[in-house]
C-alpha cells in the first residue's frame, strides 16, 4: 500500500487477490482495479504519477498507468525468482531486489523495445532479500 506522491487524498494498494486498487478517499465508491498475475511489491512512479509499478512472485517488473486500466506499459522478466521490491527515483532510475539476492537498477526513462535498459545488477552477498529503499543523493 503507498499514498500518491501528488494528490494526498489518493492510495494504491495491492492484496493477494491478484488486484491493485487506485482509491480516492474523498470518493470512496470509485475506484480503478487492476488485474495482475501475482502480486510481491508496489510503488507510484514519482515522475509520472499515473503510473504504478509492481513486481510478481514470477520475477516480473511491470508498469501500468492508472489512465490506461488492463493495459500494461510493460513486463519484463527481471529476476530468476520471486522480485520482492520495487521502487523508482525521481530520474526514473528504478530498482528491484528479490529472492534470488540481486539488486538490480533499471532505466525507465529510455525504454528499449518498449522494456526498461537493465543498468546494473548487484549481489549484496545477504541471501533473500525481501525489500528495498532508494537514497536521493542531492
Amino acid at each position: 500500500m503507498e499514498w500518491s506522491p501528488t494528490e494526498q487524498t489518493i492510495l494504491c494498494s495491492g492484496s493477494f487477490d491478484k488486484t491493485i486498487e487506485i482509491l480516492d478517499s474523498r470518493y470512496p465508491n470509485d475506484k480503478i482495479v487492476q488485474k495482475v498475475q501475482s502480486l510481491e511489491s508496489l510503488c507510484w512512479n514519482p515522475n509520472n504519477p499515473s503510473q504504478i509499478a509492481y513486481t510478481t512472485e514470477e520475477g516480473n517488473l511491470c508498469l501500468f498507468d492508472a489512465k490506461m486500466p488492463g493495459k500494461h506499459i510493460f513486463d519484463v522478466r527481471a529476476h530468476a525468482q520471486s522480485a520482492t521490491g520495487v521502487k523508482i527515483g525521481s530520474r526514473n532510475f528504478t530498482a528491484t531486489c528479490s529472492e534470488d539476492g540481486l539488486v538490480k537498477v533499471w532505466d525507465l526513462f529510455d525504454l528499449e523495445d518498449g522494456k526498461p535498459r537493465l543498468l546494473h545488477a548487484q549481489n549484496p552477498k545477504c541471501g533473500k532479500l525481501f525489500c528495498l529503499e532508494l537514497y536521493e543523493d542531492s
